[in-house]
């Protein structure tokens, strides 16, 4: 059995909801200094973290819609350590989308893309066939979008976010 979260409440998510609320306002990155607020950067990032779950269940769980803001944040923070406190930064791109690892792109032209597009839009075709051609245009423009993205990014900086 596993020891219950202590800051897993209501009272340290009313605590931290106005740093979450600047975050959800267009905040890029805060610095949470660790003075006064914990004892280790390990426990501040936990109550931060456990302060957010909490709101973001009441979303999820309590299907509260006023809450929805914060369980679209969740998965866009990353936190980094500084010397004074925990550096909280929103990833504002979407995660790239990995294509499975057994798929090599097919490296379609804009206009073959925009025939199967076609295609699966195309009563005459059955609707198995429709999906087939949708599902290889979807893996195509993300194969495309991930390859793209992390020729961008250097994989240093995007380990690191």
């Amino acid at each position: 059995m596993t020891a219950p979260r202590y800051t897993y409440t209501e009272a340290n998510a009313s605590r931290w909801k106005p740093l979450f609320d600047s975050l959800i306002g267009g905040e890029s990155e805060l610095l949470v200094p660790l003075a006064g607020n914990a004892r280790s950067l390990c426990s501040l990032k936990v109550r931060l973290g456990d302060a957010l779950k909490w709101l973001a269940d009441q979303f999820a769980l309590a299907q509260n819609a006023a809450f929805r803001a914060y369980a679209e944040l969740k998965p866009k923070l990353r936190f980094g350590a500084s010397e004074r406190g925990l550096i909280i930064r929103v990833r504002r791109v979407p995660a790239l989308i990995m294509p499975p690892d057994d798929y090599k792109p097919l490296n379609l032209d804009a206009a073959a893309l925009e025939r199967l597009i076609a295609m699966s839009r195309d009563e005459k075709y059955s609707p198995v066939e429709r999906e087939r051609f949708a599902r290889l245009v979807k893996l195509e423009v993300e194969a495309q979008i991930y390859l793209t993205e992390s020729k961008l990014h250097d994989k240093s900086v995007v380990k690191n976010w």
